[in-house]
């Protein structure tokens, strides 16, 4: 198995399927998609082993990325950042 971390990107992506995958894409820039397009093309196909492997690498990845600390905090603030700051609403007790 050897696949790039773009041709990785993109198993990931087909095996979430397609509404799951357009949120994703919706949020990468051009440059990003494009290199995923590039590299996509020199893939034909993905067998389940590989697949597995690379499913099972990502959620290691995402996993030890995802550790949230003073999540009260920082979550109070995304709450008011979205909310806009000076609204009324914008503050949270």
């Amino acid at each position: 198995m050897n696949y790039t971390q773009p041709q990785k990107a993109v198993a990931v992506l087909l095996a979430m399927g397609q509404p799951q995958a357009a949120a994703v894409l919706a949020r990468m820039s051009g440059e990003e998609t494009d290199r995923l397009l590039s590299n996509s093309r020199k893939m034909r196909s993905v067998p389940p082993e590989d697949l597995a492997v690379i499913a099972n690498d990502f959620e290691q990845a995402f996993n030890r990325a995802a550790a949230i600390y003073d999540a009260d905090s920082r979550f109070h603030q995304l709450v008011s950042e979205a909310r806009g700051a000076g609204d009324e609403k914008g503050s949270i007790q």
